[in-house]
């Protein structure tokens, strides 16, 4: 069941003293992956390192692809704006997070004040819908029991303490917007720098 080498495209390097690689991997599922791209040429070595990008595929039965870039070794990282570091990661492990502060991190203030309104309504899992239902399958997940007293006593806590919560979904995603536009730009120009890897 191991993965077994079907084959290696070779490219020559941009100073044409050797070659640039990848194998290719299939199993008996028929299941297949390529390998790292490789450097085979310690001039290119001592110049660039390979860089991935994954580019999505939004149409049913066409699979992600991946484009590779030759990025020069002294090119600079990015040092823009960071989600991560204004506010430290997102917490997906209840273990590490009240249930209250996870809602706060990952919903609005209005889409939580809309689901607590909405059990305050009709005081059951079973009969609410929208943003309350998402968050139902959260607790669901969290804590295996969907139990509306205990949800709408953490929907009231969570939007008591959101103004004062240190990296709120709504802080989030003003921070997110400003990294996506500095990483384009940053991306940009740090493609007139880099060589696209054609295997």
């Amino acid at each position: 069941m191991s993965w077994e080498e079907m084959g290696v495209t070779r490219i020559s390097c941009p100073c044409g003293k050797g070659t640039i690689s990848q194998s290719h991997y299939g199993d008996d599922w028929n299941r297949f992956k390529d390998g790292p791209v490789l450097i085979e040429c310690e001039e290119c070595k001592r110049k660039y390192r390979v860089e991935s990008e994954c580019n999505c595929s939004y149409h049913p039965g066409h699979g992600d692809s991946m484009a590779y870039y030759l990025t020069p070794l002294d090119y600079p990282p990015y040092m823009g704006i960071c989600e991560n570091t204004v506010f430290g990661s997102l917490h997906h492990n209840i273990s590490q997070i009240s249930f209250a502060d996870y809602l706060i991190e990952n919903y609005s203030l209005q889409d939580l004040i809309v689901a607590k309104e909405e059990y305050s309504v009709k005081h059951s899992s079973a009969k609410v819908d929208g943003v309350a239902k998402q968050i139902c399958r959260d607790h669901k997940r969290f804590f295996n029991s969907v139990k509306a007293c205990s949800i709408i006593s953490y929907l009231e806590t969570a939007v008591c303490s959101y103004a004062m919560y240190h990296g709120s979904y709504d802080q989030r995603i003003i921070v997110r917007k400003e990294e996506r536009a500095e990483r384009e730009k940053y991306n940009s120009e740090k493609r007139k720098h880099q060589v696209k890897i054609k295997l």
